[in-house]
């Protein structure tokens, strides 16, 4: 895999290195992973987003009609 940087400038990247999160394996990306995905993931994204409608704060809306206030 090559990055292009600016047109003809090209920079090597060294793939060995990275970790596939899918698999946990050296040299991919999940998204190249030829391993079938990983069920965890979509229980994780669903317990995000319960979380996440959890997670609304409510909110009060006060009046205060008060003698003394300029």
């Amino acid at each position: 895999m090559k990055i292009s940087i600016q047109g003809s400038d090209v920079a090597g990247f060294d793939k060995s290195k990275v970790e596939c999160f899918n698999c946990h394996k050296m040299g991919h990306f999940a998204r190249e992973c030829r391993a079938p995905r990983s069920q965890e993931r979509g229980r994780k994204e669903s317990y995000r987003q319960r979380t996440k409608a959890e997670e609304k704060t409510l909110k009060a809306l006060m009046a205060i009609d008060g003698v003394g206030w300029d």
